[in-house]
């Protein structure tokens, strides 16, 4: 009967398989293909729960505007002007609406970025940051109208500008690493 390995054959097993990278590449050691995907998922993680955050704040927002919470905890903040104004809709939805739907988006992207194979991480990412870079222009001509049209700010706003501008660096950061981890291109 044979036994299992045993702890003093350790570092020769863990020294002798070869992997290949998340994009093709040969690593030699399976340590660099742990790091370089602990550096995928820290990015992704970190969308995932600032996209879940930024749900919660366009939800709260939406439960507001139809009418479930009777008033916005804004504190000194002209929330309430805002979410009132004629600019609270956009192309017939309510822009809490929107945030609910973009939100949620992202934070299935990332999810699904934690999860998928090495070949779709990266249409995953490149999603990530193409939705993610609409929601940041989305957010720059929601802000453009609280301070020059509506003349009010909601600090409710403010918070999901800060998570939407978080969620891009995030997704900006993840691209550029699986960007720079593919390896040399081949000629065209």
């Amino acid at each position: 009967m044979q036994a299992g390995p045993r702890m003093q054959d350790a570092p020769r097993m863990i020294a002798a398989p070869r992997y290949a990278g998340l994009f093709g590449r040969d690593d030699r050691t399976p340590e660099s293909f742990w790091i370089s995907l602990r550096y995928f998922n820290i990015y992704r993680m970190a969308v995932a729960a600032l996209s879940l955050a930024g749900l919660f704040v366009a939800l709260y927002l939406y439960l507001y505007k139809i009418g479930k919470i009777g008033t916005l905890a804004c504190g000194t903040g002209s929330c309430e002007t805002v979410q009132l104004s004629p600019y609270s809709r956009f192309l017939g939805l309510e822009v809490a609406m929107i945030g609910i739907c973009g939100y949620g988006l992202l934070l299935i992207l990332g999810l699904l970025g934690l999860q998928a194979s090495p070949g779709r991480r990266s249409w995953v990412g490149r999603l990530l940051l193409v939705g993610s870079g609409l929601g940041l222009v989305f957010t720059c001509y929601l802000t453009y109208l609280e301070l020059f049209l509506i003349e009010a700010i909601c600090r409710w706003c403010v918070a999901s500008a800060v998570i939407i501008t978080l969620i891009f660096v995030a997704s900006l950061l993840d691209w550029r690493a699986s960007d720079s981890n593919r390896g040399p291109r081949a000629p065209a």
